[in-house]
């Protein structure tokens, strides 16, 4: 059964259908959303580490990954605003 799991073919064609996943969520709910979900995720993730492990550095890198993330839904809303003029 192992053996499975760690066949490279496998793993590529379970990657692909993640993929194929995430781009259907991106299409369904728009990305400004998905990145908003995602950073929650990371939140409750630092969150879940810092009290049950009290992994400081994880936690503190999976804060920055939030930040980084909603900044990114952030600019995802605003990007007309964000965008240089046109010369």
């Amino acid at each position: 059964m192992n053996e499975l799991i760690c066949d490279p073919k496998l793993i590529e064609l379970k990657a692909n259908q993640d993929r194929d996943t995430i781009e259907s969520l991106v299409d369904y709910y728009g990305l400004e959303n998905v990145l908003q979900l995602l950073g929650e995720v990371c939140s409750a993730k630092s969150d879940h580490i810092l009290d049950n492990w009290q992994d400081e550095k994880l936690a503190y890198f999976l804060d920055i990954a939030t930040s980084n993330i909603l900044q990114a839904a952030f600019n995802v809303k605003n990007y007309n605003e964000l965008l240089p003029p046109k010369s």
